[in-house]
């Protein structure tokens, strides 16, 4: 659905990935995870990868093989997976996270509105074209 969103507003929609792990000490894991993947521009495949994984325990060997299998570097992994600067910014998420009120997953912001859980395009779609109405300059 979000592919959906940005495709029909390529140049006035913008998608910017927050961390939220509340789920359980294994949501923080892969958050750190999905950091540390970003690191080295595989945050997508990365996220995907651990969302198919969800509620299983996430070992590091299965990260590991997974940036192998993405041709990425397996050590730098290894070593960012336990960096405190990737600890730091899934902490900062977090909290700005709750600044803005944001309390489960799925949540999305358009222009301050919140919209939490799985919505349809319709949805996205009324509340884009209202903002997008309100941004337009208006005639004399």
């Amino acid at each position: 659905m979000l592919d959906r969103v940005l495709a029909a507003y390529p140049n006035d929609v913008r998608l910017v990935f927050v961390h939220l792990p509340v789920v359980s000490a294994e949501s923080g894991r892969a958050a750190v995870a999905a950091v540390a993947a970003q690191r080295q521009d595989a945050f997508w495949p990365m996220h995907d990868f651990l969302f198919e994984l969800q509620r299983q325990p996430i070992e590091e060997e299965l990260l590991r093989g997974k940036m192998i299998q993405l041709g990425l570097d397996a050590d730098r992994f290894s070593l960012d997976l336990r960096s405190e600067s990737a600890v730091a910014t899934v902490e900062a998420d977090l909290a700005a996270a709750q600044r803005l009120g944001v309390v489960a997953t799925p949540t999305f912001l358009v222009n301050g509105h919140l919209l939490e859980g799985a919505q349809p395009f319709d949805v996205f779609r009324q509340l884009i074209e209202a903002e997008l109405a309100l941004a337009s300059p208006r005639p004399l």
